[in-house]
């Protein structure tokens, strides 16, 4: 529980996404650790409904960060066929060349 609140504290400035997947962790760990330290079955069922939306969000935040980061198939063609074009393999100053 406390690794997960530093790893929160770390995030807060990076994606708004990894930041609430990681507050929704600490929420559901400490939930589960006081259900299980009181007793209550009920506290434990909210802390694995934390745990059940947190896993969601992560799902997210990591087809997010794949599509956008450039590693995914789809989409990229505009990118990859850049690479391939005429255009893309003369000389930015033809005149220089010469």
């Amino acid at each position: 529980m406390l690794i997960t609140f530093v790893l929160f504290i770390g995030t807060v400035r990076y994606r708004p996404t990894t930041t609430i997947f990681m507050g929704l962790l600490f929420v559901s760990f400490v939930i589960l650790a006081g259900g299980t330290w009181v007793g209550r079955k009920n506290a434990i069922k909210a802390g694995g409904w934390f745990s059940f939306f947190a896993s969601l969000v992560a799902l997210y935040n990591s087809f997010a960060v794949v599509h956008n980061a450039g590693y995914s198939p789809i989409g990229n063609f505009g990118k990859v066929g850049a690479k391939f074009h005429r255009k893309s393999h003369q000389p930015e100053d033809a005149a220089a060349v010469v």
